[in-house]
């Protein structure tokens, strides 16, 4: 491709103004890093679900066209359907599209593959979830053979083989363009233990709510913090009431990412007991802001002195407790820039 190429990007969702930094980060910061490298390419994303409204908009350098889907079942989600593909017909006329790429093995594929064999334009699509598992229903529906598929960890892609007995055309860890703000990077820790992500029954948090029941008993001032919003944010209240823990153990909800960021770096540990992760951003912000990881092996999970893995709820408990009885470390851990995370991406678009 030429510096001055037209990509399309087919997502979900898209940030819908510069302060959303919830969306997609991970997104974000690769087309923030493309930009940086690449100030002549043209950038068009088509967001099928969200933001919820159809006007096109501009974020930074980037032109949006959201489908305002609002995650409808169908029949309506055939008229998103109709609004994406008026989207990209309108932009292959005002400058022809020189590369498609979907994010998620979802409707996101299924709508760059029709468009791009139809165009015959180069089609990548990035692997990002629980996408590449047996209950994807739109694996039967996308023609895997047409466009080079991108994994974002080895553990994703090796679920990928295990499901399809197909291996993927590369993998691409998320880039990491985290701010460098003093504020977020504290030398004094007030949090012992933070819990943040999703709370669904996948991410296991009864384990962590379990563990400080143990943890508590050697270590009474103990202070944990799990920050998400989910079907399990009340059942994890009751069950540290029932544990007599819950001055130990507070359950906030959902906060702004920007303040993720900040009690990432008030805690000397971050608890992710989760069964599955794609990639897991927020192992990458963690190590950032100076806390230790425990987690069970997922995602782009690996040893470092300041990541510990475990491979079962006693193993996680035993893990906290020894991070815990040793000397503070929180000392900064940097991950896959998003920088070189554009040049990967750049050499597969050269390829695709």
């Amino acid at each position: 491709m030429q510096e001055n190429s037209h990509i399309v990007y087919i997502s979900p969702g898209f940030a819908r103004d510069v302060d959303d930094g919830y969306c997609m980060p991970y997104f974000q910061n690769l087309l923030t890093a493309l930009h940086r490298k690449h100030p002549k390419l043209r950038v068009s994303v088509i967001a099928l679900q969200y933001p919820y409204h159809d006007q096109p908009y501009q974020w930074k350098h980037v032109d949006v066209y959201p489908c305002g889907g609002n995650n409808t079942g169908f029949p309506s989600r055939l008229r998103t359907w109709w609004k994406a593909e008026r989207y990209f017909r309108q932009l292959h006329k005002k400058q022809p599209v020189d590369l498609i790429h979907s994010f998620w093995l979802s409707e996101c594929a299924m709508l760059g593959n029709r468009w791009a064999k139809k165009n015959r334009i180069p089609h990548l699509v990035n692997l990002m979830g629980q996408d590449v598992l047996p209950t994807n229903r739109y694996l039967k529906w996308v023609d895997r053979q047409y466009p080079r598929l991108v994994a974002v960890s080895e553990f994703q892609a090796e679920m990928f083989q295990k499901t399809t007995g197909e291996r993927v055309s590369a993998t691409i860890p998320h880039g990491n363009d985290l701010p460098q703000e003093d504020h977020a990077y504290q030398q004094e820790r007030d949090i012992d233990i933070l819990g943040v992500g999703s709370l669904i029954p996948l991410k296991q948090y009864d384990w962590l709510v379990g563990a400080v029941a143990e943890v508590v008993k050697t270590h009474p001032k103990l202070k944990v913090v799990i920050l998400g919003e989910g079907p399990e944010e009340e059942p994890l209240r009751a069950q540290a009431r029932s544990l007599g823990i819950e001055k130990n153990l507070t359950v906030k909800g959902w906060v702004p990412r920007s303040e993720v960021l900040n009690y990432l770096g008030r805690s000397r540990i971050l608890a992710h007991p989760s069964r599955y992760e794609a990639y897991g951003f927020v192992f990458a912000e963690a190590l950032w802001q100076g806390a230790t990881v425990v987690s069970q092996k997922v995602g782009t999970a690996r040893a470092l002195p300041k990541w510990h893995l475990v491979d079962d709820q006693r193993q996680f408990t035993q893990k906290l407790l020894e991070v815990l009885s040793t000397d503070m470390d929180i000392s900064r851990v940097s991950l896959d820039s998003a920088n070189e995370i554009a040049f990967h991406y750049w050499e597969q678009y050269s390829q695709a």
